[in-house]
């Protein structure tokens, strides 16, 4: 008989682009995601704020969504939209956003 392995619980920190939904998927599997924070990084935040909300709603992720930073703290911004396409997750046409993310800021959540 095998011990159960206790689920890690987790919270994401992510600029929702392809490679990020893939690691909210597996988080959501395989441990406690008690939250996914949405941060200015392969697109800006007003659009990879949207990509963790449509990727919630897609793959049935329940973790509630805090909006975090919209810009690098001491750098200027760069995005990726050569290699994450415009909103962060170019390629397929994505679904409208049904869900809002929480009032609480990302800083807020995490403390």
């Amino acid at each position: 008989m095998t011990t159960p392995v206790k689920r890690p619980t987790m919270i994401v920190d992510c600029d929702p682009g392809h490679d990020d939904v893939f690691a909210l998927v597996v988080a959501n599997h395989y441990a406690n995601l008690i939250g996914i924070t949405a941060v200015h990084g392969n697109a800006p935040l007003s659009r990879t704020l949207p990509n963790a909300l449509i990727s919630c709603d897609v793959f049935g992720i329940s973790a509630p969504v805090f909006a975090g930073a919209d810009r690098p703290l001491v750098a200027p911004p760069r995005n990726a939209p050569h290699i994450h396409g415009e909103s962060g997750l170019g390629g397929p046409e994505l679904p409208p956003v049904r869900r809002t993310a929480e009032k609480m800021g990302a800083v807020e959540a995490i403390i």
